[in-house]
């Protein structure tokens, strides 16, 4: 019980260093039974990209196209909690840049949040790269896009690939990636 209340605390922490906000041209989908939520997003464009549950709660993210946009679904006890538009990284996309550059800046089912470093989200960036270091990980690879920085760091002894993104030199997220083998 302890460890999923952190995790929703975690969520909602993440959410709101990224300035979520209601996504109001589906907020009339709030309070509606979750069973009925596939077929409404669909018929306004929306396509499933992934889903994780943390405790009772089970977090969606869906993609539209047409409007290039990425929203999060939160669902609980058969009912739709929020919808909250997010970024297109959550939805494995790169908003308006083509994938060019690969694809070791999106965000994956794959990819799990890694709860070592947790204590470092909504810190100084820098702060969380020291300690990588520290703990012998060394960055394989960054990328920047609409203010946002992604930084790949591997660990040789362990195998363990992460993911960090900062916003404006404050760390977003610490996750698990799998994408650092293809950039050894």
């Amino acid at each position: 019980m302890k460890k999923s209340s952190l995790l929703v605390l975690l969520f909602f922490t993440i959410s709101a260093s990224f300035a979520q906000e209601t996504a109001s041209d589906l907020k009339d989908l709030v309070d509606m039974r979750a069973s009925y939520l596939d077929n409404e997003l669909e018929n306004r464009g929306y396509h499933l990209i992934n889903t994780e549950k943390s405790g009772y709660n089970s977090y969606q993210n869906w993609w539209n196209s047409r409007k290039n946009k990425c929203v999060s679904v939160r669902v609980s006890d058969g009912r739709v909690k929020s919808i909250v538009n997010t970024l297109p990284a959550d939805c494995n996309k790169s908003g308006n840049e083509s994938n060019r550059r690969g694809e070791f800046h999106h965000s994956s089912e794959n990819e799990k949040h890694h709860d070592n470093y947790q204590t470092y989200v909504n810190g100084p960036a820098t702060s969380i790269y020291r300690k990588l270091q520290d703990d012998n990980f060394r960055e394989v690879k960054n990328f920047q896009q609409d203010g946002y920085t992604y930084k790949l760091w591997y660990h040789s002894r362990t195998k363990e690939c992460l993911k960090t993104v900062s916003y404006d030199y404050k760390l977003s997220k610490i996750l698990f990636s799998h994408h650092c083998d293809e950039n050894l």
